[in-house]
């Protein structure tokens, strides 16, 4: 087991896709706080424009845009807790796919259990045959006797039978959930873990509490939520205008008239250009988008919580079950099956 669990954690497809896009979203927080790119331009006069001091004839420009103070500090926290996000439902994806090994694994070792003790009822079953037709033969005992046995066995071979075909998909699923190809061998695996049964769990307060601050599901809302209120923020500051700052070279040839101070002499230009969001409907329908996404995100965090509460008291439920029944089974049930053996 230790193996398939050491196996999945670097080879299961799911958690390689979601490690990726963990980076990606990383790789994204990275650019949302960085600068527009600058701007480089170049113009040629297809026509050069004659001025005192020679034709212009092409020009050079650069310019860099500035958003409004705290815009990119707003759109690189939320990309930030975006990817934080991200790298939580990893961690819980991780643990999910080692429960489902685990879960494949005990299912694989419960079936082959299952087989020995079929196996085994199986063969007492067809000694009772011999012993009932010996009976009938001997006038002892009625045939009936006879038709029970056959039919116990006819229904333990079928049993049989089902079972060991199930050994292949209950395998496939276990190699699935490790992240390796279905048609390995069946591992043979000598015992299942009862003896976890009678560990003492935490309280169900303590498990609670963990439940609402370490389970990576909440906490991944948790990071949504925050990114959301940064994207609000960062949907306010559409409302604020952009700066441009730029500075332009013009080419100018010499002057078609001699002795013309600063012939040939090239201006440079500064320029400052704001971006004014005059029509408000974009940077309204961005806002209320904003506002809708943090609510949303919001409720889904509340949903969340209370799901998760009620899978808590499930999971108690069948933790609580499954001790009845294992004492059920391991100190009434059985033991009288052995005297029951004993005696036949």
């Amino acid at each position: 087991l230790p193996d398939y669990l050491a196996w999945a954690r670097t080879h299961n497809p799911r958690l390689d896709a979601q490690s990726a896009q963990s980076e990606v979203l990383r790789e994204n927080s990275r650019r949302a706080g960085a600068l527009p790119g600058l701007k480089l331009a170049w113009g040629e006069m297809i026509i050069p424009v004659e001025t005192r001091v020679g034709p212009q004839q092409r020009i050079f420009s650069v310019s860099q845009s500035f958003p409004w103070f705290g815009t990119l500090s707003a759109r690189e926290n939320s990309a930030a807790s975006e990817a934080d996000a991200a790298g939580e439902t990893l961690r819980g994806l991780g643990w999910q796919v080692e429960r489902e090994v685990r879960a494949a694994w005990y299912e694989l070792g419960y079936v082959q259990g299952q087989i020995e003790i079929v196996s085994g009822n199986l063969e007492l079953a067809s000694q009772t045959e011999i012993h009932a037709r010996a009976r009938y033969e001997s006038g002892e005992g009625p045939y009936a006797s006879v038709l029970n046995a056959q039919m116990e066995i006819g229904r333990l071979d079928a049993r049989l039978a089902g079972l060991q075909d199930r050994l292949t998909p209950a395998t496939a699923q276990l190699n699935i959930a490790a992240g390796l190809n279905t048609d390995r061998a069946i591992p043979d695996i000598a015992e299942l873990p009862l003896a976890l049964v009678h560990a003492e769990l935490p309280s169900r307060e303590v498990l609670a509490s963990t439940l609402a601050g370490n389970n990576p599901s909440l906490a991944a809302w948790r990071y949504q939520q925050e990114s959301r209120r940064h994207g609000v923020a960062a949907a306010d500051h559409r409302s604020y205008p952009d700066l441009t700052l730029g500075v332009d070279y013009i080419m100018t040839g010499e002057a078609a008239m001699a002795g013309v101070a600063d012939s040939g002499r090239n201006p440079v230009i500064a320029r400052v250009a704001v971006n004014v969001p005059l029509w408000g409907v974009q940077v309204d329908a961005e806002q209320k988008a904003s506002a809708g996404m943090l609510r949303a995100t919001s409720a889904g965090l509340s949903d969340t919580r209370l799901r998760l509460d009620g899978q808590l008291e499930n999971a108690l439920f069948a933790w609580r079950e499954a001790g009845r029944n294992l004492e059920l089974y391991g100190r009434t049930l059985l033991p009288r099956s052995a005297q029951n053996l004993s005696v036949v």
